[in-house]
């Protein structure tokens, strides 16, 4: 047959679990529309072993580049106020609601 027999027995241990390609990349395209394409491959690829796929990072990352599918990252939130502060707030004098005359002598 030319087939080595390693490889004979260890296909019928593995038996048919390959995905079609068009099945996995429609399981791909499934998981980043529900997460507002977030899902990176690590991400994707424990999904799909959540689901019960049979498939790791690096295959993953192929199909998904395959489908278009694009990360977007997600932007981090940042606090730039502190409005508990122990400081007082000081009253305002100029009674001019965010109007103010300043200058400059140099």
């Amino acid at each position: 047959m030319g087939v080595i027999r390693s490889g004979f027995y260890g296909y019928q241990k593995r038996g048919t679990q390959t995905l079609s390609i068009r099945i996995l990349l429609d399981m791909i395209r499934n998981n980043s529309d529900s997460s507002d394409d977030t899902f990176g491959a690590h991400h994707m690829s424990r999904a799909l072993k959540a689901l019960g796929y049979q498939v790791g990072r690096r295959r993953t990352r192929t199909h998904m580049r395959e489908a278009g599918n694009l990360v977007r990252s997600r932007k981090k939130y940042r606090i730039t106020n502190n409005s508990r502060h122990i400081h007082p707030v000081f009253p305002n004098r100029l009674e001019r609601p965010n109007q103010a005359w300043v200058g400059k002598i140099t």
